[in-house]
C-alpha cells in the first residue's frame, strides 16, 4: 500500500447578505442555485425531497474544470450546511457555510473551504490554489445572492 501525504489548504471568506438566514438558507441548494447563480449546472443524483438535505448527492461538470461529486454532509437549517466534493484521484474539498444573523435583519455568511490533495496531481492543485481568485469568486457569489434576494432575478454576468 502506498501512502501519499495529502497537501492541505484552508481558506475562508465572510460577506454580508441583506436578508435573514431563513430567507437565505433554502437557496444553498443544488437545485435552487439555478435561481441565482448564472453559471450553475449540476446533475442531482440522490435526494429524497428533490432539494438540499442531509446525504443529498449531486455532480458538477463545468467547462475547464474537473468533474466533481458532491455530498451534503451537514444540514442544519437555517444555521449551517456542509458540502464535501471530490474529484476522482485529485482532491477532496470540504465547504462549511455558516449563517450568522445580525440584529438588523442581515446575515453574515462565512464560507470556509478545506482542500486536500489525494494524489501528486491533486497535491499540486492544492499547493497552487489561487487564494485571491477564491476571494474574488466568493465576493461575486455574495453580489449574486444579494441581487437575487433584493430583485427576485438572477444577476446577469454578461459584459
Amino acid at each position: 500500500m502506498s501512502n501519499t501525504a495529502g497537501a492541505c489548504k484552508t481558506v475562508s471568506h465572510r460577506f454580508s447578505v441583506n436578508a435573514t438566514a431563513t430567507e437565505i438558507f433554502p437557496l444553498l441548494c443544488p437545485v435552487r442555485e439555478y435561481d441565482w447563480i448564472e453559471s450553475w449546472s449540476c446533475r442531482l443524483i440522490h435526494s429524497v425531497s428533490g432539494f438540499a438535505e442531509a446525504n443529498c448527492v449531486f455532480e458538477t461538470d463545468f467547462p475547464n474544470a474537473e468533474k466533481e461529486t458532491w455530498l451534503i454532509n451537514r444540514y442544519e437549517p437555517p444555521r449551517a450546511i456542509e458540502f464535501v466534493k471530490m474529484a476522482a484521484d485529485l482532491y477532496v474539498v470540504k465547504y462549511d457555510l455558516s449563517l450568522l444573523p445580525n440584529d438588523n435583519g442581515t446575515t453574515d455568511m462565512v464560507w470556509a473551504q478545506m482542500l486536500i490533495g489525494t494524489s501528486d496531481a491533486g497535491n499540486s492543485f492544492v499547493e497552487n490554489f489561487d487564494v485571491d481568485g477564491y476571494h474574488e469568486k466568493m465576493a461575486m457569489l455574495g453580489k449574486m445572492l444579494n441581487h437575487y434576494l433584493s430583485t427576485g432575478q438572477r444577476m446577469s454576468l454578461a459584459a
